[in-house]
Formats: C-alpha cells, structure tokens, sequence
C-alpha cells in the first residue's frame, strides 16, 4: 500500500477548505542512519540485532525482581515461550512447585509457622551463612 503525503499546506478555517488564510508547513527531511552517528555520539548499535533468548535463570531472576504472583510468573513465561524469546530448555511452570525445595525447612504447630533449620535452608538457597552471627 502507499503511503499518503502529508499535506503542505492548511487552512485557519476548518470548515474552509478552498479560501481562507493559508500557512505553509515545513517539515524536516528524514535523518539517515549517518546523521544519527554525527548528531549523538553516545549512540552506540549493539553488537548484535539477534534478540537475546532469555535462560531459566535470567527467568527466575525476572520474575522474582517483579514480584509475580505465580500465575503471573506462569502467563509471562508462556508468553514470552510463544513469541521464541526463551531457551529451549526453560521450563514455565516451574513456579507452580517452587515452594518444594523449601518446604522440608518449615514446621507448623497449630497456627504458628516457623523455620525449624535456619542453616540448611540458607545452605539450599546457596546462601553463604555463618550461624555464629
């Protein structure tokens, strides 16, 4: 399909389409790609135009600095699944279940809940920990 020109010229009436005062509008040629590099000279293009396919651990991190619930977490991971921005072996529903590696370090007794081993939950989270602090 073409694309229309903009008009050049308009009228102060604009219900007036043949008489009236016109203005003439002038508008700037279209930059190149070489006027970009002269005009910013903190612009620098990427190295590559290839999008950057997201690991399972850029993932989690993701969904972790936004504070997803996990349906969320799971809409967002499908999504971005369909449109080929993950790694072939990141899994999206991996938050359905993420509380499981967790789980065996907290105990309830009636309706107090608490962590009962302090020092192999952060050991599982990979949390340097010294307990005598």
């Amino acid at each position: 399909l073409p694309v229309p020109e903009p008009p050049t010229e308009v009228s102060n009436d604009p219900s007036d389409d043949d008489y009236g005062d016109k203005m003439t509008l002038e508008f700037p040629a279209p930059s190149t790609s070489d006027d970009h590099q002269e005009t910013d000279p903190d612009f620098s293009q990427g190295a590559s135009s290839v999008p950057h396919r997201i690991t399972q651990e850029e993932l989690n991190d993701l969904i972790c600095d936004l504070e997803l619930s996990k349906s969320k977490a799971e809409l967002l991971g499908s999504r971005l699944q369909q449109w080929n921005l993950l790694q072939e072996n990141v899994r999206v529903t991996l938050y359905q279940k993420q509380y499981l590696q967790i789980e065996p370090f907290f105990r309830k007794v009636d309706k107090l809940g608490f962590c009962s081993d302090v020092n192999s939950l952060l050991n599982a989270l990979g949390i340097q920990h010294d307990p005598q602090e």
